[in-house]
């Protein structure tokens, strides 16, 4: 943060000033945001593999989704009215839940071997019950929420909406791994093996 500030000071035109700031967002910051991003995503997916209830997955994901983007706001150092926050919300949503057409992506690319094998290593993969594959699904919608909050504000209408979800999406595939194996650290094994018994049972 010292090293961004003198950076920021020593600045002595407006264009040395806007490339030191896309640094800053491009370096710091996008790593806080980034940060932001994954604790959520794991919030997400613990909450919704505990939790049973669908209609209460539905209102508590999107609750922590519309905090993590004002929290992805505020962190960009952004204070919008309340309408300017609302009509981003709507345009986040809006492009992070429009399913996109994948076709002539690599499968490789979008599913590299680090989240094939955090499937793998999941306990009882066999019978995972639908709120643990419920939580993960949720946790790559928040990530790709929160991906597509950060371009929104770092991009400045510079990438189409379709761009945007599209690398949203590979980069939400990219870092599920991460957020799987940290929230199962969470998740006692004594609830996972009670997930694989009650699907066994159904």
């Amino acid at each position: 943060e010292d090293h961004d500030k003198v950076a920021l000071q020593s600045a002595k035109t407006t264009e040395e000033l806007q490339t030191e700031l896309t640094n800053v967002f491009n370096t710091s910051i996008k790593k806080e945001i980034n940060k932001i991003i994954m604790n959520n995503a794991k919030t997400v997916l613990i909450s919704t593999a505990v939790c049973q209830n669908g209609k209460l997955d539905m209102i508590t994901v999107l609750s922590m989704n519309i905090k993590m983007i004002k929290e992805i706001v505020l962190k960009c150092g952004y204070r919008p009215s309340y309408s300017k926050l609302g009509k981003l919300i709507v345009n986040v949503l809006g492009t992070s839940l429009i399913a996109e057409n994948l076709d002539g992506l690599d499968f490789n690319e979008l599913f590299p071997q680090t989240t094939l094998n955090a499937f793998s290593e999941i306990p009882l993969i066999k019978p995972i019950t639908n709120s643990l594959m419920n939580g993960i699904t949720n946790a790559l919608m928040t990530i790709r929420i929160g991906v597509v909050t950060r371009k929104y504000l770092f991009t400045n209408g510079k990438l189409s909406k379709s761009k945007i979800r599209v690398e949203a999406i590979k980069e939400s595939l990219k870092v599920i791994s991460v957020v799987i194996k940290d929230a199962l650290a969470f998740i006692p094994s004594k609830i996972i093996k009670g997930f694989g018994k009650k699907n066994k049972e159904e």
